[in-house]
């Protein structure tokens, strides 16, 4: 059949034969028969599935159906399990699942043990994460995102197409979960699924062939813009010992692209650099400072500087309760004395009454030895535990925005708010809000 044949024509390429992998197995049919052509390959595999709990009994289903298929060929089964509904550091459930599943896969992969991690996805995987990364504004890697192998992840069904997929396991009789969720359109790509791709094959019934081919193109293209930025990267920056220098008649640009392959490195958004050379272009110097998670960008008189935030916890604004607008961390700040709230009180606002502000209040990241009170002044928690308790990454921790009154989190922005300090009858009460 072409699904073993072309699936062992691409296993043979990446994986040698006393080599082990590890699947990421749903339970779902994609996933299923790649379990299944690993084994008629003598692949050499262990199963890891998340139980997210999201869908109740079936949930526990499909986690039991895992089990049963490592038990069948005889794999180690590796289980994560989460409430992700309650504990997600983010509205956008999608992001904290996929979050979640690959740092529990790298966490399998860094025992040493596989020599890749091998995913489910397929073509139309591919063609629906390219419109999704288009909608949100993705540069060419994110168009390209989905790649045979990237890094320690290997997606060998990329060339089969979901149909292929399920015809193969019906011919095979084999068994497999249905997720009743992917029938919804409660996301994004599940709506692009279900009403977007549906018009194309009614225009074009070969639109899944020449989407890829567009893909494929795109790519070969991207590489070779990367290696265009690798030479200017070379003849441009200067390499200092602490920080990278791009002199100011380099940023004097009719096509910006170059200098955004190389500031994207930083995590620079295409907004920041337009900003950067506006800015580089007034007449009148002066120093300013573009901040990214990890860098920070400043304007000297001979060019900008690039450097590494060696501590990203010393970062913070002290705040003073007067009308004022200001950025921290790519977010706009507002504090409004006297404000008229009206019913839109939300949680990205806080009204608090200053006179229970001993001391500074300071807008920063995270720091040791913090902690926040549960309720008013009583049943003190460490900031840490909150975090661990609510599953954040490394990153989350260090990108999370707090509110704080000396080592006291009074506002841990947009998730809790110690209502002790909020107050909505005081005349001096001062509003804090973000967007």
């Amino acid at each position: 059949m072409r699904v073993e044949y072309d699936f062992g024509r691409i296993i043979t390429k990446y994986i040698g034969k006393n080599e082990k992998v590890l699947l990421a197995v749903s339970g779902g049919v994609d996933s299923v028969v790649l379990t299944h052509l690993c084994c008629i390959h003598d692949v050499q595999f262990d199963i890891a599935h998340c139980n997210y709990q999201l869908r109740g009994e079936d949930s526990e289903l499909d986690e039991s159906f895992v089990k049963s298929l490592a038990t069948k060929y005889t794999a180690a089964f590796f289980l994560k399990k989460i409430d992700l509904k309650n504990s997600s550091p983010t509205k956008n459930i999608q992001l904290s699942a996929r979050n979640f599943r690959y740092d529990f896969f790298n966490e399998l992969y860094l025992t040493g043990k596989y020599k890749f991690i091998l995913t489910a996805h397929h073509k139309d995987d591919k063609i629906e994460t390219f419109l999704i990364n288009m909608l949100r504004g993705s540069g060419l890697d994110g168009l390209t995102a989905l790649k045979e192998k990237s890094g320690n992840l290997l997606r060998p069904l990329l060339s089969f197409e979901k149909n292929e997929l399920l015809d193969y396991a019906i011919k095979k009789g084999l068994d497999w979960r249905e997720d009743v969720s992917n029938k919804k359109d409660d996301y994004v790509r599940n709506k692009i699924r279900h009403q977007v791709l549906p018009v194309f094959k009614e225009i074009q019934p070969n639109y899944k062939s020449r989407w890829i081919e567009n893909i494929e193109n795109l790519s070969l293209a991207n590489d070779w813009i990367m290696q265009m930025g690798n030479s200017w990267e070379k003849e441009n920056v200067i390499q200092y010992s602490d920080y990278q220098l791009i002199r100011n008649e380099l940023l004097i640009l009719n096509n910006i692209y170059p200098l955004y392959l190389y500031l994207n490195k930083f995590q620079i958004n295409i907004s920041q650099i337009k900003d950067i050379i506006a800015k580089v272009n007034l007449e009148s110097y002066k120093k300013r400072i573009w901040l990214s998670s990890e860098y920070k960008i400043i304007q000297e008189r001979e060019g900008i500087q690039i450097q590494t935030l060696e501590d990203r916890k010393s970062d913070e604004v002290e705040l003073e309760f007067s009308n004022i607008t200001f950025d921290f961390q790519y977010k706009r700040f507002k504090i409004s004395t006297n404000p008229n709230l009206g019913t839109n009180y939300s949680n990205n606002q806080f009204l608090i009454d200053p006179e229970k502000i001993k001391g500074k209040l300071l807008l920063r990241n995270r720091k040791d030895g913090d902690y926040f009170f549960l309720e008013g002044k009583t049943k003190k928690q460490k900031l840490k535990s909150y975090f661990i308790n609510n599953k954040y990454s490394e990153k989350e921790k260090n990108e999370t925005i707090l509110l704080a009154n000396g080592s006291e989190v009074i506002w841990i922005l947009g998730k809790r708010k110690n209502k002790f300090y909020e107050s909505f009858n005081s005349a001096s009460s001062c509003l804090i809000e973000f967007v």
